[in-house]
């Protein structure tokens, strides 16, 4: 095999083990986001801080909400 193609084999393969070592971190630390809705408002959380915030937000306006909570890659 020339120089040429067990380089770039060589390239192939490093890329190869990044995405699965980048699909491995997401699977075992997915990213986890909240829907919080309201009658008056709707709203993304990207942490759990900013979701207690928002549903305290609403508990002090008097406003029936829902939470759901989202795994970035599954389908629902």
């Amino acid at each position: 095999m020339s120089d040429y193609h067990e380089v770039s084999l060589r390239r192939y393969e490093e890329e190869l083990d990044q995405r699965y070592q980048e699909e491995y971190e997401r699977a075992k630390n997915p990213k986890v986001c909240w829907f919080i809705i309201t009658p008056d408002w709707e709203e993304w959380a990207n942490s759990e801080k900013e979701k207690n915030d928002l549903i305290q937000s609403a508990k002090d306006d008097g406003l029936r909400y829902s939470c759901t909570k989202h795994i970035e890659g599954e389908k629902y």
